[in-house]
């Protein structure tokens, strides 16, 4: 019954969906760049400046922050009191719900030249799906961060760095236990 929206400058507002009346604002100190992901009480929104930060979905009120690896530009996904964080840095990283406490990390490395921008992790079925910027979909275990299984999707070709790139920087989507993702070859990945 809420819509929830941030802006650059650090403003966060809940909105009635009904009538779209203000029903909280809170102004805070972060450069947005993701978010606001929303978890079962909470608000999730990540930073230009590795920051991470939750807000209590009813009030407002600042319930944690916590610093991760790197700017933040994908919506943070959150299932089973865990936040999933993705940074530009090519890292995936899980955050407990409560706290903001880290509980696993996961680095992929990066070519030298990347698109700005990262796709949204997905969770599915206690896993977390994500693609990265050297045309890899991996996916990992919710509770863990266990790499369960990895795909290349798109291999670079070219004679230049801009030729070779093979970002997956779509958000997935999920279908009938089946995984899209995007690169412009029209590719899926059945997830068990």
């Amino acid at each position: 019954d809420k819509i929830f929206v941030a802006e650059r400058e650090g403003l966060v507002q809940a909105r009635s969906s009904d009538s779209g009346q203000l029903l909280w604002e809170v102004d805070t100190d972060f450069p947005f760049s993701a978010g606001p992901g929303v978890g079962a009480s909470t608000l999730i929104l990540g930073s230009s400046n590795g920051k991470v930060t939750a807000l209590d979905s009813s009030t407002g009120e600042q319930l944690w922050n916590s610093t991760v690896s790197s700017e933040v530009l994908a919506v943070p996904a959150i299932a089973n009191g865990i936040v999933i964080v993705r940074t530009t840095d090519g890292t995936v990283i899980a955050l407990n719900e409560k706290n903001g406490q880290q509980l696993w990390r996961f680095e992929e490395s990066l070519p030298p030249l990347t698109l700005r921008g990262v796709s949204k992790p997905v969770i599915l079925n206690d896993r977390v799906i994500a693609g990265f910027a050297n045309g890899k979909l991996v996916a990992l275990e919710l509770k863990t961060g266990k790499n369960v299984w990895e795909t290349t999707v798109a291999m670079p070709s070219g004679r230049s760095e801009v030729e070779r790139l093979v970002d997956l920087a779509t958000d997935p989507l999920e279908k009938d236990g089946r995984y899209f993702s995007g690169h412009g070859r029209g590719w899926q990945y059945d997830v068990a």
